[in-house]
């Protein structure tokens, strides 16, 4: 069975849910109501969060993409009555697909219509709720800090990458393995020019728990979870997208600051907590990389970020001062030593 990953929010909670994507919308509208607990209901799909416009026999493969957000809302009263009467019958036995209420269909543009003078439009706003209200803030992005300890690269892509496996958080010597055993069956792409030393040596680098990862370890997750990796370098603000080539249809973000990569989530509430951020976006969703973009250029004005040309660092294993990026490979590679402490 192929299946369809979606982040779903509702009154309850978030969590992770897998669908068959030969599933009808129809039997979507089953599943949600036993999910939620809800008899009636709105569906918004994506960020920003928009009415779910579909047919009740359409396949959900051909609705929803790994990595969408479902937002379930339970309809208000009011909400239940105006679509009735526009649709002329409040049956309970109707066939069509609830988007405000279990009994009308979502495909029905009167209904679509009337859901957007129902109330103030989504965009960049705070999905709300009659159990959540509405947030003050709009929704944003924001920099989840990770440990400064090696395995910053490896413990951000097991974050963001989280709601894609089912809420499974990848270990750091875990993600390292999949590299060296990447490395290892691909001899030809990861030759010696390309990794910097042969390709076992490599494979037994990266495996320490003192060796940095980089543009090679994004490329191979992205290849590997079939996923787009988003990374953002704050002290140029440039973005540079592993797996684009590739088309994959989700996409994760990142950032890096010169020496240290963190994750980067979006907060749609201030009360959710940082294991409910929303890291997975359809990587066709420009408003998710526009709101990521303001962050950066939020990082970049406040210097959030280390000039790995002049920066000054102490080696962790010898005590050695040393300059910039340049200086401290330089170290590394006459040393051993792997360790660094920026001053």
């Amino acid at each position: 069975m192929v299946s369809v990953t979606v982040r779903l929010r509702d009154p309850r909670g978030t969590r992770v849910l897998q669908i068959d994507e030969n599933q009808t919308v129809e039997g979507l509208k089953a599943l949600l109501k036993e999910q939620t607990g809800l008899k009636s209901f709105r569906i918004l799909r994506g960020f920003p969060p928009n009415l779910l416009i579909a047919a009740p026999e359409e396949r959900v493969g051909n609705v929803l993409e790994s990595g969408d957000l479902l937002t379930i809302e339970a309809a208000q009263q009011q909400e239940q009555d105006v679509y009735s009467a526009a649709s002329g019958s409040g049956s309970a036995g109707s066939s069509g697909f609830g988007a405000y209420g279990a009994d009308r269909s979502i495909h029905d543009p009167a209904c679509q219509e009337a859901s957007t003078q129902a109330g103030p439009s989504p965009v960049r706003s705070a999905v709300a709720s009659p159990h959540r209200p509405l947030a003050a803030t709009a929704p944003s992005f924001e920099r989840v800090v990770v440990p400064d300890d090696n395995s910053c690269l490896f413990r951000a892509v097991a974050f963001v990458l989280k709601q894609l496996l089912g809420g499974i958080e990848l270990l750091p010597e875990e993600l390292r393995e999949l590299v060296a055993q990447a490395v290892a069956a691909d001899p030809w792409t990861y030759n010696d020019a390309v990794l910097g030393k042969t390709n076992e040596e490599y494979q037994d680098w990266i495996k320490r728990p003192t060796s940095w990862g980089g543009a090679i370890e994004l490329g191979i997750f992205a290849n590997h979870f079939g996923v787009q990796i988003a990374s953002f370098d704050v002290r140029t603000t440039r973005m540079d997208v592993f797996g684009e080539a590739a088309a994959y249809p989700s996409r994760v973000y990142l950032c890096y600051d010169g020496i240290h990569y963190d994750p980067l989530a979006l907060r749609s509430h201030p009360d959710e907590s940082t294991d409910d951020l929303l890291t997975v976006f359809p990587s066709s969703d420009g408003e998710s990389e526009a709101l990521a973009a303001e962050l950066i250029q939020t990082l970049h004005a406040s210097r959030s970020f280390t000039d790995t040309a002049n920066f000054l660092v102490t080696c962790r294993e010898c005590g050695a001062q040393l300059r910039g990026e340049a200086g401290a490979l330089e170290h590394a590679r006459s040393t051993g030593h792997a360790g660094f402490i920026e001053q």
